[in-house]
């Protein structure tokens, strides 16, 4: 936002449609005071094509013991309004870029600093959720009958999840049958033999999840994050962004996703189960000072109990992102387009376009497969050899 007498030569970008513009302006003179004469808003994108894939971000120029202010869950964006009318739903959040925040190259590998850090978030974020579901029931249980996402996406009618699974499995199984490792060919062939919806309720099965499981971000990869560092260039604190597709299930689903998508074998081969290790220590550590016993909530043995039922949600989220998290910026498949495509296609079931859309998923070029084979098989060997599968 700027005065009037800020120069005016620049390009400007305007918002999707004039209720978000209206709101944001009703929001400027609820917070700001001023009318409508006396600035000026400017637009631009909040992230680049290939940081946020569904839904693009504006953003106006223009912020029991346990001490909230120091030690609550700050790792989000202030909003400041929202939209919930359909079809205009909206957030109106601060602007993270002038705190110095921002989202990691996805095409640079993660250190081991960004991962500790996230895993620290994520523990303090499940200890939360945890404790609530203990001491203020009421304010979890509405969350437990929440549909997930990707269950709903599949079950209705004309969906092309399985179109879309299907061509990144077959693509998957390409690498993996070429590893040379028989067993590792059987164990992974055997899980994507299950069609997507039955993956993904096996591991949304609460009966197998319970007393254990928690509210989740469900959608934990390095772009719905943004990194503050210091002047080491280290990682010191961060935020998470879009949370549309929150989950009530087992935490392990957010750490598979996370680790998995995001991280490379070399780092896992170094640092995976200090990852690990770090987590529980983190979320146990949370747990008591909210309160609670973390030998009641989720114990150790049950977290790795947790590992083996549910590690294989890190292959089966890698066969479905792993194309699009490792294609090159300027081949990023518009995935805001996709998803409308999707959208309408679903809805007319025509099979012809339903071929059409599923194949824009699977965006591996010559250029990116290498990346992509090394990165898919590098998940197969490390959750064959962790027991996951």
């Amino acid at each position: 936002m700027s005065h009037k007498s800020d120069a005016l030569h620049e390009k400007f970008k305007t918002l999707p449609n004039k209720i978000y513009e209206e709101n944001l302006k009703e929001l400027i003179k609820q917070k700001l005071n001023l009318s409508c004469d006396e600035y000026e808003i400017r637009y631009s994108e909040g992230s680049s094509k290939g940081d946020n894939y569904i839904g693009i971000i504006y953003r106006a120029e223009e912020q029991k013991g346990i001490s909230s202010k120091h030690d609550g869950f700050h790792e989000v964006p202030l909003c400041y309004k929202t939209l919930t009318v359909e079809p205009f739903e909206g957030l109106y959040i601060e602007d993270l870029k002038v705190k110095g925040f921002e989202v990691y190259d996805r095409n640079k590998e993660l250190t081991k600093e960004h991962v500790m850090l996230v895993m620290e978030v994520l523990a303090k974020m499940h200890a939360i959720f945890y404790c609530m579901k203990e001491q203020e029931p009421d304010l979890i249980d509405v969350y437990k009958k929440r549909n997930d996402y990707f269950i709903m996406r599949c079950e209705r009618k004309g969906s092309l999840m399985s179109s879309w699974y299907e061509d990144s499995r077959d693509q998957a199984l390409e690498v993996v049958e070429k590893c040379g490792n028989s067993e590792l060919i059987k164990k992974v062939r055997a899980l994507l033999s299950e069609d997507i919806l039955s993956l993904f309720k096996s591991c949304l099965n609460l009966d197998m999840t319970e007393p254990y499981a928690t509210l989740c971000h469900g959608d934990c990869w390095n772009n719905n994050m943004m990194f503050r560092n210091d002047q080491s260039g280290n990682p010191i604190s961060v935020k998470f962004l879009d949370w549309q597709i929150m989950r009530y299930s087992s935490p392990i689903l957010d750490i598979m996703y996370y680790i998995f998508s995001c991280t490379v074998k070399s780092l896992r081969d170094k640092h995976y189960q200090e990852f690990i290790n770090f987590y529980y220590d983190s979320l146990s550590r949370f747990i008591v000072r909210l309160g609670s016993d973390p030998e009641k909530l989720f114990p150790r043995h049950a977290f790795d109990d947790h590992l083996k039922k549910f590690g294989k949600f890190g292959l089966i989220m890698g066969v479905l992102v792993l194309p699009v998290f490792t294609s090159d910026v300027d081949e990023v498949p518009d995935m805001d387009e996709f998803v409308s495509n999707l959208n309408e296609v679903e809805s007319t079931n025509e099979e012809d376009n339903n071929e059409a859309v599923s194949k824009g998923v699977c965006y591996v070029t010559t250029k990116t497969y290498p990346i992509y084979a090394e990165r898919l098989l590098g998940v197969c060997e490390d959750l064959y050899n962790f027991g996951y599968l």
